[in-house]
């Protein structure tokens, strides 16, 4: 058999195919990995609503990636009108096994309300997300006529009955934490002796406690995080304060960049750079930087955490050697740089000088500009550019542009720039110095006096005026009669009269809406539309009505609202406010049956109601009891 050769064409299409083979795997990858993942939730506060009530359609996209979601749509909404439209984006990090995550998102509510009965269609809400429409899922309602139906049990916050705290439990599964490995020590330097709080703590530190005026002083806050602890969010809530500092940020807040692994007390910690920022102290003495605060989000808690508050001892620049024009604060590594355009004047005429100061550390606001006769400096305008310069040293670059009137003729020397500084690294005084040359004046027009000008604006002035002239006497006007002001008057009080009278009636009009809309009242009137339903056998509306008349009367006495707990959090609830324990499951029975019956086909029996109505007034008078004895 005669083994064939690959010719050159077809080993060129083989090393395409795999070029393309390989694009395919790369490439919608490193796309993925540019939008970030993507989760979008839609859910009704309650399946089923009453006939012209409002309910609520919920949407929310959260995304890690770089785009932010914007134009929210509620999509078709058939039958139904929306009333309202809130829009809340937000930003925050999640850390979940000791990494830290940021996301972004969006959460829209609109609140909808239908004019009649049946089941209608929802949706799909959308947003609009990097160049595409991320779309939630199809919702369905259904719209009854009869009031009772329009307390439906609501469900759970979050993605149907997903924590919202907890939003990346889809991204990292179930249990993250299962199989946790202890791993080892990175980084020796920020080890501490015992943590400052379970779970995860702020740690701040000064890369210095002493310093002179205008030097800079670098503030770091850390945060700790125990990676056997399962984390929330963290959510920034104070800066730091500092008053007696110039502040400029070098790690804006929010990043929460890993930098390794620590040992705190015995145990290994993830650490992460929460903030860090450079202070340049305005003046001597112990100058304080108070704690940062953070909360720590786990669920429906929240736990403050703090830093600890710090104090600099700031003096001022030593003496010994200190140059005759230096000025507090004026602390760093500076050069100077200046152009002089035109060179070449007249007597009178203007150059522009621009001088540029580089360096790093506190940037002098001003120069200190030679002083020569016929040389008289205008005020500059001033350009800067402050940035990190090295690592975590502030700088950057600040240019004044002056104008120098000259007044003399010849060669005229316009001096140096010199900035006297004090360098933090050599702890000693240095001078920058920038030459500005000569500058060639002819001659040209005379200056003139300032006297002369004086004279001359002076001129155009009238004569003064030596001899008095004889006053002449008032005309009389309609204001200067008393009974003018007295008429002018009456129209005012008459408005304040009115007012008063006004304000007298709407008075004793509210405080009988008040009487008419007291909680007594209220209770006393659910009550009575209970008896009412009773008396007239209607089955539904008796099962609503007791279930207001109870929680009217928890929210009454107990100062509890049970229409937004559900299960074993009524029972809960009420005890804790005082409701004895036999009282609390006989509400919590008692509202179950009412439950069951309003949307039972047949409502409740004739029996039933008599024997439901009966608890719940018993129920009403034992609460009223257990208020007053608490």
């Amino acid at each position: 058999m005669t083994r064939g050769r690959v010719g050159p064409h077809a080993l060129a299409a083989l090393l395409a195919a795999v070029f393309a083979l390989c694009a395919l795997c790369i490439f919608p990858r490193s796309a993925r990995a540019q939008a970030g993942q993507t989760e979008a939730k839609a859910w009704l506060d309650a399946p089923t609503a009453a006939v012209d009530e409002p309910f609520a359609l919920h949407f929310q996209v959260m995304t890690t990636g770089s785009d932010t979601p914007s134009d929210p749509q509620p999509g078709p909404l058939p039958g139904l009108t929306v009333v309202g439209t809130s829009i809340s984006p937000s930003t925050s990090i999640s850390i979940v096994n000791g990494v830290v995550s940021q996301r972004r998102g969006v959460s829209v509510v609109w609140t909808l309300r239908g004019s009649r009965p049946g089941s209608f269609t929802l949706g799909p809400p959308s947003v609009a997300l990097g160049g595409r429409r991320v779309r939630g899922d199809v919702q369905s309602i259904r719209l009854v006529s009869h009031p009772g139906a329009a307390g439906t049990a609501r469900r759970p916050p979050g993605f149907g009955g997903v924590d919202p705290f907890d939003t990346w439990k889809g991204l990292f599964g179930d249990d993250p934490l299962k199989d946790l490995v202890q791993e080892q020590e990175t980084e020796p330097n920020l080890a501490l002796d015992a943590a400052r709080s379970p779970g995860a703590f702020l740690h701040a530190t000064v890369d210095k406690p002493r310093a002179v005026v205008g030097e800079q002083v670098t503030y770091t806050v850390y945060l700790y995080v125990d990676p056997s602890d399962r984390q929330g969010e963290v959510e920034d809530k104070r800066e730091a304060s500092a008053p007696d500092f110039l502040r400029r940020p070098i790690v804006e807040g929010g990043r929460g960049r890993s930098l390794g692994r620590a040992r705190v007390g015995g145990r290994i910690w993830s650490v992460h750079l929460w903030r860090q920022t450079a202070y340049f102290p305005l003046k001597a003495g112990a100058l304080e930087i108070g704690p940062f605060a953070a909360d720590m989000v786990k669920g429906s808690r929240h736990e403050p955490k703090e830093s600890e508050r710090l104090v600099v001892q700031v003096s001022e620049a030593p003496a010994a050697g200190r140059p005759a024009r230096y000025v507090s604060g004026d602390v760093g590594r500076f050069v100077l740089s200046a152009e002089v355009a035109p060179r070449e004047t007249s007597r009178g005429g203007t150059v522009s000088v621009t001088v540029e100061l580089r360096g790093e550390g506190n940037l002098p606001a001003t120069l200190p500009m030679p002083e020569g006769a016929g040389i008289e400096w205008l005020e500059p305008q001033v350009r800067e550019k402050v940035e990190l310069v090295q690592n975590t040293r502030i700088g950057g670059r600040r240019t004044f542009t002056y104008v120098a009137r000259l007044g003399r003729e010849g060669e005229v020397e316009l001096g140096s720039v010199e900035l006297p500084f004090f360098n933090p690294d050599s702890r000693a005084y240095e001078i920058a110095r920038a030459a500005l040359g000569r500058v060639h004046v002819a001659p040209g027009a005379p200056v003139a006096d300032a006297g002369s000008e004086e004279q001359d604006k002076l001129a155009g002035l009238p004569p003064p005026v030596t001899a008095r002239e004889p006053i002449a006497a008032a005309p009389r006007h309609l204001s200067d009669a008393a009974p003018f002001w007295s008429a002018l008057g009456l129209g005012p009080l008459a408005y304040l009269v009115a007012r008063a009278g006004d304000r007298a009636r709407t008075s004793l009009r509210a405080r009988r809406d008040r009487a008419r809309a007291s909680p007594e009242r209220d209770l006393q009137e659910k009550l009575k539309r209970a008896d009412a339903a009773r008396r007239a056998k209607d089955g539904a509306a008796l099962a609503g009505a007791i279930e207001a008349t109870l929680a009217s009367a928890c929210n009454l006495h107990l100062k509890v609202d049970i229409r937004g707990l559900a299960g074993g959090a009524v029972t809960d609830a009420l005890l804790e406010a005082g409701l004895p324990a036999d009282a609390g499951r006989e509400l919590r029975a008692v509202l179950d049956a009412c439950h069951e019956a309003r949307f039972a086909p047949g409502g409740l029996a004739e029996g039933d109601g008599e024997d439901l109505f009966a608890r719940a007034t018993a129920l009403t008078k034992i609460i009223g009891k257990s208020a007053r004895s608490a």
